[in-house]
Parts: C-alpha cells; sequence; structure tokens
C-alpha cells in the first residue's frame, strides 16, 4: 500500500490531497453550524509508526486551535509533522 500523505507538499496553500479533493469539495458546499474545514494546517493523523507501536490510543479529533497556523508555520514543529506523515 501507498502512503497518500508521502503525496503531500510542505510549501503550503490548502493541505489537501488530490485523492480527497473531490469529496471534500462537496462537503464544504454544505454549510453546517459550528463545523468547517481547515485546510490550512498541516494534518495530524497520528504520532508515531502504528505498525510498531507498543500502544495505541485511540482519540478523537483534536480539532483546530486559533494557535495552529502559528504553531504549523514553525519549521522544526512543520518538519516534525511531515516526518511524522
Amino acid at each position: 500500500m501507498q502512503n497518500p500523505w508521502a503525496e503531500l507538499s510542505p510549501n503550503g496553500g490548502a493541505y489537501l490531497l488530490d485523492v480527497d479533493r473531490e469529496q471534500i469539495e462537496q462537503y464544504s458546499t454544505v454549510q453546517v453550524e459550528g463545523a468547517k474545514l481547515v485546510l490550512e494546517s498541516v494534518p495530524e493523523p497520528f504520532i508515531g509508526n502504528p505498525r510498531t507501536a507498543n500502544v495505541v490510543l485511540l482519540l478523537l479529533n483534536p480539532g483546530h486551535s486559533p494557535d495552529n497556523p502559528q504553531a504549523h508555520r514553525d519549521p522544526v514543529f512543520k518538519a516534525a509533522l511531515f516526518r511524522n506523515l
């Protein structure tokens, strides 16, 4: 299985995979109060390698914080996120 996250560009803009684009654009046309897709932050689907982990914690989506854009511009943090993907 090929890792689709490897196709994500670290250069910014909308962090959106081509394979997801049609569904995301379709979803974005629906207005849901209190819900908004944020595509300007680097995706954080998991931390570490689930294949070699001794423990896997299943958590809810962490959501988006107003602090995320600043944190995601930090080159060290951004590089760590992309290594994780």
